[in-house]
């Protein structure tokens, strides 16, 4: 929980009201479903707990059409075991555009110049090379100027009441519901290699944060 008490993030839930928007006279809290973080989940206004899992992509240019139908087969297995016994069952498939984090990389191209700097023979060209390369990286990490594509997979939870107990139990049926949802979509698309992980609470914040205020205005 961040910043509020588990109570106060319970009494705040209103089952039925979703903030209606009133262009240019709420704020952006007013107008936001989101209430709080739980564990490595999101409380919403609604009433539940929500949950993310990161999928790798698959490159359909590569595959050819045999190839492209046994995928949609394998998915279409996937869909039935985890949504076919539960028709009130959802699953949100989200596309999101997010900043290149280059920040590892920039300091290993520091290191590499301050190394240089410090070389028996410093080569100004290179040094000046790979400076010119740091600042303009520096420039693109300011302005969110590089962006990879995050596929995700959100699956909601009901919290039943407004009580503790009720959120605590919600908060073990969606771990149970991400875990077994994250092994269900590894073993139906097992030959295409992709690689599935459910996101903490830190990399929900940050996808979020993002969706938010993509341009960093």
């Amino acid at each position: 929980m961040f910043g509020r008490s588990k109570n106060t993030l319970i009494n705040e839930l209103d089952w039925q009201a979703i903030p209606s928007l009133e262009k240019g006279n709420q704020s952006l809290e007013e107008m936001s479903l989101v209430i709080g973080y739980y564990d490595n989940y999101t409380i919403t206004k609604s009433g539940h707990l929500i949950g993310l899992i990161s999928v790798t992509g698959i490159n359909l240019d590569l595959l050819s059409r045999v190839e492209l139908e046994d995928l949609f087969a394998d998915y279409n297995a996937f869909l039935m075991a985890s949504l076919g016994a539960n028709s009130d069952e959802v699953h949100q498939y989200v596309d999101l555009p997010i900043p290149v984090d280059m920040t590892d990389y920039i300091r290993h191209e520091k290191k590499r110049l301050i190394d240089e700097m410090e070389s028996e023979n410093p080569n100004v060209f290179k040094m000046q090379l790979m400076a010119s390369y740091i600042f303009e990286h520096e420039k693109r990490q300011a302005k969110k100027g590089m962006a990879t594509k995050k596929h995700l997979l959100a699956l909601k939870v009901k919290i039943s009441d407004q009580s503790e107990e009720a959120l605590n139990q919600a908060q073990a049926e969606m771990t149970d519901k991400l875990n077994q949802t994250k092994k269900d979509l590894e073993d139906s698309l097992a030959d295409y290699d992709i690689t599935c992980y459910i996101l903490s609470n830190t990399e929900t914040r940050e996808i979020h944060k993002n969706i938010i205020n993509f341009n960093g205005k």
